[in-house]
């Protein structure tokens, strides 16, 4: 047991079927009582920190000790990279900082990746005069993913990175629903909207992208829109789904503005790291 400022963190050994170590680490005060808990599971030279949480609210502080032995913890056994996962599932909280990320900041850790994942009803959805509405003028096409010709997937393969980041890379999927479209300005790849089952009364919409210079809510409204009614009008799948990085803002801007009353699960995600 370590001592830090008059709270101590009690360490465990719990056991494991596989080579990794699994840490059970409680911080306590002097009547042992537990006010903070997570464990740590050690593959190699890397860990992740796992169920997190304060036991006792307003008590957030006691993150500081404890995160402060998970670093004597890494020199001690001389990892290379921690990872955590902070989330919450408030949409009014939906890209604000909580205590213990300012703490990890202060501690020099770094968001590796934020990530916003959206459940809505399609079905109610579709009937929004919103998505129905023309957005787009005549320079602006939307059609089936499968129109992209020889010559535009390689400019998109070119323009991987460059100016799209390879997380929305259109091509990384096994199978893709009907509903996956490609928007075009004047004849010219500009963004598009991949989505796959990944479940039985559920689809994915894994990858909405508009180019920068065209991020405008009316274009990735009318992409969105598009793919949603046939969705609607060829599929008996319910539920939509979105994994939307905390960077897209248009997409965030979309369902925040008019997708809320549809929303029925949320959770926020970010990925924490200490190299």
């Amino acid at each position: 047991m370590v001592e830090h400022n008059r709270l101590f963190v009690k360490q465990t050994v719990l056991e494991t079927n596989d080579k990794a170590e699994t840490l059970l680490l409680e911080v306590t005060d002097s009547s042992k009582a537990v006010k903070c808990s997570c464990t740590l599971l050690i593959d190699k030279n890397e860990a992740e920190v796992c169920d997190l949480h304060v036991l006792e609210e307003g008590n957030e502080p006691v993150y500081q000790v404890l995160f402060e032995e998970i670093e004597r913890i890494s020199i001690e056994k001389q990892l290379s990279l921690i990872h955590s996962n902070i989330s919450q599932s408030n949409l009014k909280n939906i890209g604000k900082q909580t205590y213990l990320e300012k703490l990890l900041l202060d501690m020099d850790w770094s968001m590796d990746d934020h990530q916003n994942i959206f459940i809505l009803d399609c079905q109610e959805m579709a009937q929004d005069s919103w998505l129905n509405k023309e957005h787009l003028t005549t320079d602006f096409t939307i059609n089936s993913i499968s129109t992209i010709t020889k010559q535009e997937k390689e400019e998109i393969e070119i323009g991987k990175n460059v100016w799209y980041p390879d997380r929305v890379y259109p091509f990384q999927y096994r199978s893709i629903g009907k509903n996956s479209l490609v928007l075009r300005y004047k004849g010219r790849v500009i963004g598009w909207c991949i989505t796959y089952i990944s479940g039985s009364n559920l689809l994915m919409y894994d990858c909405l992208f508009v180019r920068k210079e065209f991020w405008n809510l009316g274009r990735s409204i009318s992409l969105f829109g598009s793919s949603l009614k046939i969705q609607s009008e060829e599929s008996n799948i319910r539920y939509l789904t979105f994994t939307v990085h905390g960077e897209n803002t248009p997409l965030l801007k979309i369902i925040q503005k008019r997708a809320g009353s549809y929303i029925i699960d949320f959770k926020e995600i970010k990925l924490y790291v200490n190299k």
